[in-house]
C-alpha cells in the first residue's frame, strides 16, 4: 500500500513539473528577463528570457524581441524629430495617424487609452493604447513615449486581442516600460 502512495505522489510530481516545463518553454509563466542594449550603449530594454530578438520595425528602431508564438512584439526606437521643433503631442497624434492609415479599415481604429502622462521606471513620458487591425487580425498596442537627448524614446508593445497572451499582455507592457534604462554617457550597463 506505502509503495503504491508513493508511486502515486511521484507520477502527481512527474506531471506536474511536466506542465510547469512547458509553460516555461512556451513564455506563458515568466522565468526571468534577458537584457537588450543599444550598440552605443545608452539604451537598455528588459524582456522575458523566452522571447527572441527579431527584425526591428523601422530605420530608427534601436531593437526589437517577440514571444515564441509570435502573438507579441516589443520595439524601442527613438526618434530625432525633437530638433525639428515637433511636440511630444505632435509626435504621438502623428503616430496614431500613422497607425490608422496601415490598418485596414482607419475608422475602425480605436484609442482604448488617450494619451496620459505616467512614470514607468526612471522615466517619465506618455502613455497610450490602441486596437487596430491589418490584414485581418486585430492588434492591441501599448505604448509609452519619453524625451531625452536624442530625442523621443518610444516604446511600443503589440499584441494580438485574442488567446492567452492577451490577459497577460497589460502586465507584460508595463514589466517592459518599467525596465528601460537610458544613460547619456552610453554606460547603461554600468547602472545595473
Amino acid at each position: 500500500m506505502k509503495k503504491a502512495l508513493i508511486i502515486i505522489i511521484l507520477l502527481i510530481l512527474i506531471g506536474t513539473l511536466g506542465i510547469v516545463g512547458y509553460n516555461l518553454l512556451d513564455g506563458k509563466v515568466a522565468a526571468g528577463t534577458k537584457t537588450l542594449t543599444s550598440d552605443d550603449n545608452k539604451y537598455s530594454m528588459e524582456i522575458p528570457s523566452s522571447w527572441n530578438v527579431t527584425d526591428k520595425a523601422s530605420s530608427i528602431g534601436l531593437f526589437a524581441a517577440e514571444n515564441r508564438t509570435q502573438t507579441m512584439y516589443a520595439t524601442l526606437s527613438v526618434n530625432t524629430y525633437t530638433a525639428d521643433g515637433i511636440t511630444l503631442e505632435d509626435y504621438i497624434s502623428a503616430y496614431m495617424r500613422d497607425i490608422a492609415g496601415n490598418s485596414d479599415d482607419p475608422s475602425l481604429q480605436q484609442v482604448l487609452v488617450s494619451p496620459t502622462q505616467a512614470t514607468y521606471g526612471e522615466n517619465s513620458g506618455y502613455y497610450f493604447e490602441l486596437q487596430s487591425a491589418a490584414d485581418g487580425i486585430t492588434v492591441h498596442l501599448r505604448d509609452f513615449v519619453f524625451i531625452t537627448n536624442d530625442g523621443y524614446v518610444h516604446v511600443d508593445v503589440a499584441s494580438s486581442d485574442t488567446g492567452e497572451d492577451a490577459k497577460d499582455a497589460a502586465s507584460i507592457a508595463e514589466s517592459i516600460f518599467s525596465s528601460v534604462r537610458y544613460s547619456a554617457e552610453g554606460r547603461v550597463s554600468e547602472m545595473s
